[in-house]
């Protein structure tokens, strides 16, 4: 987030997201949706998704309070959605590992194992509140804004996020409510390229990651041979190409808020930050190691676009190039506070 800030998977009670599964269901699931590499006007259109609320985490908090959000989300959704929890900056305090979230104009530590209650509680109330037909990737999110910015961390965060998908388990959600990491990770923050890479490795490869970050300073019209066009403080393309999906548990749910207007190749409107994406997509495509970023939905906030105008920019660039990608899944907006 400059300036501070449906992919269908069922799984079975006990059970953990397959990440090399899930990518077999995503692609599937493109493909069913019209996507086909050739000209533009053979992808299936597709209109905006529903929203979901995404929560910068901050203040006073307590199970109560997530619970309650959670609550609020599940009366709200239907289908099949995702909502991120951004708890802040990584951190260590002593031997706790944690974040920092934003506390009455300040900064608070949370350790991993508090996060990990306030996530349980919010999935507690959704639960709870929600049809039998509706689902839930909960993802628990950080960023790249810290010195703690590491391989241990990403570590520790991907053991959080399992304990969580435990807990999930032994209460029966976990038919209905998975959990998922997240980093909002962008070149504009203090940790450079290598230590962002490092988290993301770290993390590992049980669980899903998801980069709901921006490309700051990236390219809007073109990519090149690697490591790509450059970014913001020595970002290159190739650096969002893994942060987004070479890693083995990345995803990309890209944030789009700002104007920045442009007409796409095919006379479409979109914006800036959507085309930045769209061009590490297609760098993916000519030089990736997995081939194309799947850009699996779009993050809109409570400071700019609207979450639907958000979400179509994104669908128009990721359908403006070939290889097109076709559906976007999920829609969100990151508010402050619960």
């Amino acid at each position: 987030m400059t300036g501070r800030y449906r992919w269908r998977w069922r799984p079975g009670v006990g059970s953990r997201p397959s990440i090399g599964g899930a990518r077999v269901a995503l692609a599937m699931a493109i493909a069913l949706a019209g996507t086909m590499v050739g000209p533009i006007h053979h992808v299936t259109a597709q209109t905006a998704p529903a929203f979901t609320l995404s929560h910068y985490v901050q203040n006073g908090l307590s199970n109560a309070a997530f619970s309650s959000s959670g609550c609020t989300q599940g009366r709200a959704t239907g289908g099949y959605v995702l909502v991120v929890l951004d708890f802040g900056q990584p951190w260590v305090s002593g031997a706790s590992y944690g974040a920092r979230y934003w506390y009455y104009g300040g900064v608070s530590f949370l350790s991993t194992a508090s996060i990990a209650s306030y996530v349980e509680s919010y999935a507690q109330g959704f639960y709870a509140c929600g049809a039998a037909s509706t689902n839930l990737r909960l993802a628990v999110g950080t960023n790249n804004d810290s010195p703690y910015v590491s391989a241990a961390h990403g570590a520790q965060w991907s053991a959080m996020v399992g304990s969580i998908n435990s807990w999930l388990a032994s209460r029966g959600y976990s038919g209905r409510i998975t959990a998922a990491g997240a980093i909002d990770a962008e070149p504009g923050f203090s940790a450079s390229a290598s230590m962002t890479r490092s988290w993301m490795a770290g993390f590992g490869s049980t669980w899903i990651a998801y980069n709901f970050g921006s490309a700051d300073g990236c390219s809007w019209t073109t990519y090149s041979a690697p490591p790509g066009q450059p970014c913001n403080r020595g970002w290159r393309q190739d650096d969002l190409y893994y942060l987004a999906w070479a890693a083995p548990a990345a995803w990309a749910l890209p944030e789009v808020y700002a104007t920045g207007l442009l007409t796409l190749p095919n006379g479409a409107r979109s914006n800036l930050m959507a085309n930045q994406w769209e061009m590490v997509r297609l760098y993916g495509s000519r030089y990736g190691s997995k081939g194309a970023v799947v850009l699996a939905g779009s993050m809109a906030q409570t400071d700019g676009l609207a979450p639907a105008t958000s979400w179509t920019y994104l669908y128009n660039s990721v359908n403006a190039y070939s290889p097109q990608q076709g559906a976007v899944a999920w829609s969100t907006k990151i508010v402050w506070g619960l």
